[in-house]
């Protein structure tokens, strides 16, 4: 896919840096994905939503295209103390099940 980099690119980069925001299209992302990771962090459970749009830079043509994902957030905890220590975040691009549904 044209708006896929190689992982060395990301070393060192956040997650707006990697994927900045199309500003034609500014939503709740990112409180979306903060409530989402504050729920698998503090309560230590995980969560699902269902299709976030967050919309990707083409490196090939340099403009957004409009992209749907699931984005799944799972607590791993500490087997002695139970506390979540890492959060794994899934992320599935549903853009072609979610366009599908708007025709």
């Amino acid at each position: 896919m044209p708006w896929q980099k190689k992982g060395e690119k990301f070393i060192g980069m956040n997650i707006p840096e990697s994927f900045p925001e199309n500003t034609e299209h500014l939503g709740t992302t990112w409180e979306e994905i903060h409530t989402s990771l504050n729920k698998a962090l503090i309560k230590g459970e995980p969560d699902k939503i269902e299709a976030l749009r967050y919309d990707i830079l083409n490196c090939d043509t340099d403009e957004f295209e409009e992209t749907y994902w699931q984005i799944e957030t799972l607590p791993i905890k500490a087997e002695t103390s139970g506390m979540v220590t890492y959060i794994l975040l899934i992320a599935r691009d549903k853009t072609s099940e979610v366009l599908e549904n708007i025709k």
